[in-house]
């Protein structure tokens, strides 16, 4: 189904099939596009690994933090180059009880913080070498629908 059938199905359902309008095709496309954001959001629909914008991080040497996509709502996996075992999750919290200076510490990432208030993805230890990391994530739509034959990014089912 795509957007402009969405729209028609939405007008059945509102009982505004005719001109003019109660509702303006931009009023019903913001409302869709908030609909899939809202159920990626509560039921995590939509899993990619190969989106390299969104799932593609690259490491500096001796820079603690790097920026995720906004559009990222949960890390399930983060993997890095070269490794075969993903890195570890942990939290500040547990860093803080385990390692008291654990800020300052640099080498070869063993495991990550994960900091969606601020939109931070922090190796620990803070990496000695550049390097890249692979997430496998749980996301938002990577564009919203505004063509009529634009479809939803979320499977049909």
């Amino acid at each position: 189904m795509n957007l402009k059938e969405l729209r028609l199905a939405a007008r059945i359902d509102l009982d505004d099939r005719e001109a003019p309008y109660l509702w303006s095709d931009a009023e019903l496309n913001d409302y869709a596009n908030r609909a899939q954001n809202e159920a990626c959001r509560r039921a995590r629909l939509i899993q990619d690994s190969t989106t390299d914008a969104v799932t593609l991080l690259t490491l500096v040497a001796g820079e603690p933090t790097v920026d995720l996509d906004p559009r990222i709502l949960f890390i399930r996996r983060a993997k890095l180059a070269g490794r075969t075992q993903p890195l570890g999750r942990i939290s500040y919290k547990e860093l803080d009880r385990r390692a008291g200076d654990w800020e300052s510490e640099t080498g070869e990432p063993r495991a990550y913080v994960p900091d969606f208030d601020t939109l931070k993805f922090r190796p620990y230890p803070t990496p000695d070498t550049d390097g890249e990391v692979r997430l496998t994530v749980v996301r938002l739509p990577l564009a919203p629908m505004d063509k009529d034959a634009d479809e939803p990014e979320i499977r049909p089912h």
